[in-house]
This record gives structure tokens, C-alpha cells and sequence, in this order.
């Protein structure tokens, strides 16, 4: 095998491929990536058997071939190559020499043989989705995935469809978001899914903020399996078996008090306030009065920290009190200059909502005790 390669698409090809790497792990290989040199293409594989990733780069093949070699060296190698583009030379069945300009490195890796197979799949529909749209939803859903291992169901995205509309929703107990795509499905979805965390970071990391670029949401005739097609890219993932919990029963419907406050004025008060707050519980204190938001902590180890805000306020006085961080996230994924409040009382679900027509997403959070 022998190729050359451009630095900057081999560099991004490899920081994409290594999120897929375990930090741990008893199957050496696994901390490999597999390099398939062939008809002026690079095909590069990484996996952990739970997640497969797939990417396809543009190269100068002058002999092909394949091999094995450590993700992570890898990419620190293509980073810090000091020329634009760099040669692999297989000097035997698991050795190859990278030079670029007057550095050369002389890596070992394994045999094709040794890596683990591609999973095959056998795809039944596609679903063709934005891929902007896409890449807002998991940023929107994946703040709320649960990382407690004893609610296995909970450490993934909920995949369903309601009226025709594709639906993300995710809890952890404590908080719920949910995001719809704008446009009804094409076709039936069939069984609903949960997509691990994992997947959805490995697959935000691909895609770019943009309307016309699509990626297809394929379906699998395996019930466990789901796979994610781009221009250059396969992303091959198991799914979480396993109920989710009904999620609707925790979305309240009738509220007593709508307060509608600048996201910016909100999300900056907290974050300054919050430097305040006690590092385990985060809480942070909103006291809605006539006028005004009194934003306070206390944290007796450390201090206190109090701002009052004018605001355009007139209900009865409520006070709430939140996570910090829990708040900051989001208000971060809301993309509208105000954000909407629906409340019942200072022990219930609060409703999130962005202040447009559309309301193509929500969250819901629990105010944490007084």
C-alpha cells in the first residue's frame, strides 16, 4: 500500500473517526483505525462493536492495500505533518512509513484480517432530513440524556413519530426535551427507537449547519440496528433495546402564569449569579415580582450573589428555584430573542418554549425544592 493524502481532510477525517474510539478496552484492535486504499479513495474505519463509522477521503493511490493503525497517533501525526500533504508507504504486512518533507514516522499497526467486520445491514427505507435541522435537534435532545447506567433506556434519544412529524425527546428524570422536524414524514417510521448518546455525538460532529446539504436516516430490517448516510460518511449503530417511559405524562398542559423574559437577560443574570452557586446542586433562586426579577444563591462555604433585573413582569409574585446548569442549557439551544415561562406553582414541571409561531420545540423542567 501507498498513497498520499492532503494533511487538512486526512486531519478532520481522523478527529471524526477517533470519537468513536473506547478510552478503555480489553480488544487492542479496537484502538485502531483501519485504512483501505483503493481506486483513488481512502476508505478509513473505526468501531468500538456498538458504533461503526465509515468515512471516504480523496487520495493519490499508487498501490493498494490495507492495514491497521493506532486512531489516535494517527491524528496528533496528520496535525503536526509540517507539509500540506503526506505519503504512507506499507514497508511490510504491519508497518508503515508516513513522511512528510524531511519528518518521517515509522508506525506499527495490525492485519485487515485482525479488525472487526462491518456489521451487515440490510436497508428497508430511507428517511432524507436536513441536515441544520438534524444537528438542532441532537444539540436540543442530548442536554437532557440521562448518564445513569441503571436507566439504561434513559441514556439515549427517544426516535417516534406523532402525526406524521419525526419526534426527539429525552429525559433524566429531572428535565425532558423534545424537538420536531418541520416537515412530515414521506414515509411510515414502524417501530420507535432509542439512539445512544454516543451515536448522536458521533453524528453531530458530522454534520454542518446547512439547509441544502441532507443526510438519510436509514432504517434497518434489524430492530436493533439504525444507520446515518452522508456524502462521505456511514455511521452504523446497535440502538438501546428496552421501553421508554411514557414521556407525555410529564409535560403539563394547564398552567396559571405565562412570563415571557429576554433570553439574553436571563441566561446572562444566571451564568453571572451562578458563579455563586454551590458546585453539586447548582441551585439559583428567580423571584418574579411587579417589574422585576431578583435573581439570587447562597451558598454558605462560599458567599452569596444577587442581581435584580427589570423585567416586564405583572402576575403574582412567584419565586422558582432551579439548577443553574440546567437552566443555561436551555437557554442556549432557544433560538428566539424572548423565551416563555409556562408556570403552575413552585413545585411543579416548568414549560420552556421558544416565543415564535411555530414552537417546534420544548423543554420541560422540575423546580428543585425551596
Amino acid at each position: 500500500m501507498k498513497f498520499t493524502v492532503d494533511k487538512e481532510i486526512f486531519a478532520k477525517a481522523m478527529h471524526q473517526l477517533s470519537g468513536v474510539i473506547l478510552q478503555k478496552s480489553t480488544i487492542n484492535i479496537l484502538f485502531n483505525a483501519l485504512l483501505e486504499a483503493k481506486d483513488d479513495k481512502l476508505k478509513i474505519t473505526t468501531t468500538d462493536l456498538e458504533i461503526t463509522l465509515i468515512k471516504e477521503i480523496p487520495a493519490d493511490i499508487i498501490e493498494p492495500g490495507s492495514i491497521a493503525l493506532p486512531a489516535r497517533k494517527l491524528y496528533e501525526i496528520s496535525r503536526n505533518i509540517p507539509t500540506e500533504e503526506f505519503e504512507f508507504t506499507q514497508l511490510d504486512s504491519k508497518n508503515v512509513q508516513i513522511k512528510g518533507g524531511a519528518l518521517s514516522y515509522k508506525l506499527n499497526g495490525q492485519l485487515k484480517d485482525e479488525f472487526p467486520q462491518t456489521p451487515d445491514y440490510d436497508i428497508e427505507k430511507n428517511i432524507t432530513v436536513s441536515q441544520k435541522e438534524l444537528k438542532s435537534l441532537i444539540n436540543k435532545t442530548i442536554i437532557s440524556v440521562s448518564t445513569d447506567e441503571t436507566r439504561f433506556t434513559l441514556m439515549g434519544v427517544y426516535l417516534c413519530v406523532e402525526d406524521g412529524y419525526l419526534i426527539f425527546v429525552s429525559t433524566d428524570g429531572h428535565r425532558l426535551s423534545m424537538g420536531k422536524f418541520k416537515e412530515k414524514l414521506s414515509v411510515e417510521l414502524g417501530n420507535n427507537m432509542i439512539i445512544p448518546a454516543k451515536t448522536l455525538n458521533t453524528l453531530k460532529d458530522l454534520l454542518e449547519d446547512n439547509e441544502e446539504k441532507k443526510v438519510e436516516i436509514n432504517l434497518t430490517k434489524k430492530e436493533n440496528q439504525i444507520l446515518f448516510t452522508l456524502e462521505n460518511s456511514i455511521l452504523i449503530s446497535r440502538l438501546i433495546t428496552g421501553e421508554y417511559p411514557n414521556y407525555k405524562s410529564v409535560v403539563p398542559s394547564d398552567f396559571e402564569m405565562d412570563i415571557i423574559i429576554s433570553k439574553n437577560i436571563l441566561i446572562d443574570s444566571t451564568q453571572r449569579v451562578g458563579l455563586m452557586a454551590d458546585s453539586k446542586r447548582n441551585s439559583i433562586k428567580y423571584e418574579f415580582k411587579k417589574g422585576e426579577l431578583i435573581v439570587n444563591t447562597i451558598t454558605p462555604e462560599v458567599g452569596e450573589g444577587k442581581e435584580v433585573v427589570p423585567i416586564d413582569f405583572s402576575g403574582s409574585p412567584i419565586e422558582l428555584l432551579f439548577n443553574s446548569k440546567y437552566i443555561t442549557d436551555i437557554l442556549k439551544n432557544i433560538e428566539t430573542e424572548n423565551v416563555i415561562l409556562k408556570v403552575i406553582n413552585p413545585t411543579s414541571p416548568v414549560l420552556f418554549l421558544p416565543a415564535d409561531k411555530e414552537q417546534n420545540y420544548k423543554f420541560v423542567l422540575m423546580p428543585m425544592r425551596l
